[in-house]
């Protein structure tokens, strides 16, 4: 149907049909903006619409992606297991998970947006992707958080307890 100036006009949210007799509410993942369409305009990646009859797209909310043209829905980003985090999300992309870097550990699975937490002083982990952090052996310390390892107590000192922060935690 080509509008020859007997074109029913529909409003805003609707589209005439094929023989211009009748409207017809844009579907879902789809509006218009104009008082005369013939078709609805797709919503493009990174928008969406729910709900029919529309004159407009909504955002993807904080969290969450929508891939395609036309889409009704939008997805949440990944969730990343213990011992992850999340990168390369956008209003488009699920994003991916990635280890947490050494000295750092996350606890549990998460939202996209939760990111690793260093290791506290007397706590280290040694490699990537850990889910939580090791305490320092008796004889050793650790006075710095996100670390990787323990400092050994000076000689003829030694420290009798797990988790030491300090020197002082190895007396004579």
């Amino acid at each position: 149907g080509r509008c020859d100036g007997t074109c029913t006009k529909c409003g805003r949210g609707k589209f005439a049909n094929d023989d211009n007799t009748g409207c017809g509410d844009c579907p879902a993942g789809q509006f218009s903006t104009g008082a005369a369409n013939t078709a609805c305009t797709m919503c493009t990646e990174g928008m969406y619409q729910k709900d029919h009859g529309k004159t407009a797209c909504t955002d993807a909310s904080p969290g969450h992606y929508v891939p395609d043209l036309g889409l009704s829905y939008q997805t949440p980003h990944v969730r990343c297991p213990c011992g992850q985090f999340g990168v390369g999300a956008s209003p488009t992309k699920p994003g991916s998970c990635q280890n947490c870097a050494a000295g750092h550990f996350k606890g549990a699975e998460g939202a996209y947006a939760e990111q690793c937490a260093p290791c506290p002083a007397g706590q280290f982990a040694e490699g990537t992707g850990f889910c939580a952090c090791k305490m320092c052996a008796e004889g050793s310390f650790q006075d710095e958080k996100a670390q990787e390892g323990c400092k050994g107590c000076p000689a003829g000192r030694f420290g009798d307890k797990e988790g030491a922060i300090g020197v002082h935690w190895c007396p004579h």
